[in-house]
This record gives C-alpha cells, sequence and structure tokens, in this order.
C-alpha cells in the first residue's frame, strides 16, 4: 500500500534524502495534493516550510498542529514513515494511539513498528531520527511501496 512519510526534521541527513525524492514531496498544507499523489506514485513525501529563524519550540508546534490536521483528512496508508522524534510522539496523539509495537529495525537507527490501536491500527510504521540513514534510503522505501501489494499495513521488505 501507499507509503505516507511526514518529515518533520530538518536534519542534513534528511535533507539528502528528501533531494532525492523531490518529485515526491509537497507541503503539509496541500492535502488534495498528497492524497493524490499517493494514489498515483504510491509514496508522498511531507514536510512543513517554516520561516527561517522559527524557534525550535514554534517549529515544533506547527509541524505537529499542520500534521495532525493533514491526518485527520489522508486515508490510512499502507506504511507510515516518521521522521523526526519529536513528530512521532507528538503524532500517536492525533491518530488516537498512545503507543506502538516495536517489531525490529530496517537498519541501525531505523525502527520499524506497527500502529496497535486508533484509526490506523495496523499500520505499518518506519520511524527515525533527521540524522540516521543513508541519502538513497526514502528512493528506496518509495520504490519498495509502489511495488508492494496494496493491503493496509504492509511492511517493506
Amino acid at each position: 500500500g501507499p507509503l505516507l512519510a511526514l518529515i518533520g526534521t530538518d536534519h542534513a541527513v534528511t535533507a539528502a534524502q528528501l533531494d532525492a525524492v523531490a518529485p515526491l514531496r509537497r507541503e503539509a498544507t496541500d492535502t488534495a495534493g498528497i492524497i493524490a499523489l499517493l494514489g498515483q506514485s504510491g509514496a508522498t513525501f511531507v514536510t512543513t516550510a517554516l520561516p527561517a529563524g522559527t524557534p525550535r519550540p514554534a517549529a515544533h508546534a506547527t509541524i505537529a498542529a499542520r500534521f495532525a490536521s493533514l491526518v485527520a483528512d489522508v486515508p490510512q496508508p499502507g506504511t507510515l514513515l516518521v521522521s523526526g522524534g519529536e513528530t512521532l510522539r507528538a503524532l500517536l496523539p492525533s491518530l488516537g494511539a498512545t503507543g506502538l509495537d516495536v517489531l525490529g529495525e530496517l537498519q541501525p537507527g531505523i525502527a520499524l513498528s506497527r500502529l496497535t490501536e486508533g484509526r490506523w491500527r495496523g499500520t505499518a510504521v518506519i520511524s527515525k531520527s533527521g540524522a540516521f540513514g543513508e541519502p538513497g534510503l526514502f528512493a528506496d522505501l518509495a520504490t519498495r511501496a509502489s511495488s508492494a501489494p496494496t493491503s493496509a499495513g504492509k511492511i517493506p521488505s
């Protein structure tokens, strides 16, 4: 099923990963574009544009609010990728979830879990801090998502 990636970090490692999937990137406020791209390509990487110099607490609050609004309107993806530790913690209540069932690591520093409750119960979750992963990570995950059978909760192999 589709891969919805919510990117809440501006770390340089994640920026390089986003560069590799630039055509699949959308701004968090573009709900219709995100839904359309998920249907067309099977993967969308969502970011939030913030003014330069935005203080961290304000950035966290803005990102959390935009992602909460987005997940209220987007259909359940097969896989949810979240980058940025604070991002995942802030997102769980928006989905009606209090935690995750950790299944293991896709690669060092990149966790694979499953939502055990809430609106997107059963969805596979890939989570990573901004500082982890090779530059091609997002491109690889997008390729896997677009070639995977469509079933909720499909875990990239």
